[in-house]
């Protein structure tokens, strides 16, 4: 059992409480959730949660409530079994509006000011927004070691497919990693004729994943790290690697004719292999997702819509608990909110 944390007071917020019922109010939504999602009974333990206040009865802050009560208790010695091994971090996904988004980076940071007593400010927890625009930002948040913001603030469309940054550096790279990987199946030989007259490649297949330090920070993973996710696909996702291959090995042949216009294939093969490895390093558990405006995914298990599909694939995978934030539940249809139910699957 997960109780809420002593070290904040809902009824400390003067800016948004006038009644202490209110403050009263959501502390015991904090204590109920925590109860729902950790009771001391197994059988009455649920991973799933929804929370449908109307506008201004304070969702946000009962939900930074909850997940600083669990992050505090990823803190102790003692671990509730459900959330062993988990990141010390929690994930919030909102829709894709930017002033929301920003909403809940700012709310982070006044949920600790107003709420967190100030002897329990500079604690061990550290509970701040770590924003995220894009599945890069979220793998290398994930991989910085030490001391690091505790809750993640990223829109739905995380999952989605924005340009990548730094686009000749993770080619670059992942080519680097894949002639490792691949070893003898693509030997020096092949590997020289490759890069041999490529348009923008660099043409010394040793120093492909030589970085300076500036590069290194702005990649999710090491070059071992990164072989480590390769190695560990599973079958399906192989396929892709194979194929990628398959075209090197044929554009690499000797006198190979119109290499130029094959180029393009071999780019996006790359930059294939570059998301799912990114899609693939997240491999531990986070111990909460909290989604707000959760209504947005009233079609998104049928659908896959507003990012649902790639959040189902990629994230679900790792989540131990998810809250779902809606003011706005009785005006959905029955099939639209037993579709946002779904996400319990």
């Amino acid at each position: 059992m997960i109780t809420r944390s002593q070290d904040f007071d809902l009824g400390r917020d003067r800016t948004r409480i006038k009644d202490p019922r209110d403050a009263a109010r959501q502390q015991s939504t904090v204590d109920a959730l925590l109860d729902r999602f950790f009771s001391a009974r197994s059988n009455q333990r649920f991973e799933i949660q929804v929370l449908a206040d109307e506008v201004g009865m304070g969702k946000t802050f009962v939900a930074l409530g909850l997940a600083y009560s669990i992050l505090a208790h990823l803190k102790q010695g003692r671990i509730d079994p459900d959330l062993g091994g988990c990141y010390q971090r929690v994930l919030v996904l909102t829709p894709n509006n930017h002033a929301l988004y920003r909403k809940w980076v700012r709310e982070v940071e006044e949920f600790k000011r107003r709420c967190v007593f100030p002897e329990h400010q500079s604690n061990d927890l550290l509970f701040s927004p770590c924003p995220v625009e894009r599945l890069d930002d979220l793998a290398v948040a994930l991989r910085k070691p030490g001391r690091q913001p505790q809750v993640i603030v990223a829109r739905m469309g995380l999952f989605g497919g924005d340009k990548l940054l730094d686009y000749h550096l993770k080619r670059r790279f992942t080519l680097g990693v894949l002639f490792r990987f691949w070893g003898v199946s693509f030997n020096y030989e092949y590997r020289i004729r490759l890069l041999k007259g490529a348009p923008d490649w660099p043409q010394d297949p040793d120093k492909l994943t030589v970085l300076t330090d500036t590069e290194d920070q702005r990649l999710p993973f090491s070059e071992d790290q990164f072989l480590s996710i390769l190695r560990s696909f599973k079958t399906e996702d192989r396929g892709q690697i194979d194929s990628l291959l398959a075209d090197c090995r044929t554009i690499a042949q000797p006198f190979y004719r119109n290499r130029e216009d094959e180029f393009g294939k071999i780019h996006q093969g790359i930059t294939n292999v570059y998301r799912l490895a990114v899609h693939r390093s997240i491999q531990k558990d986070f111990p909460l997702l909290i989604v707000d405006e959760a209504h947005n995914w009233k079609n998104g298990p049928l659908a896959g819509a507003n990012g649902f599909k790639g959040f189902s694939e990629f994230i679900a995978p790792h989540v131990r608990r998810a809250l779902l934030l809606t003011a706005t539940p009785f005006q959905l249809r029955p099939d639209e909110m037993l579709e946002i139910l779904k996400v319990s699957d």
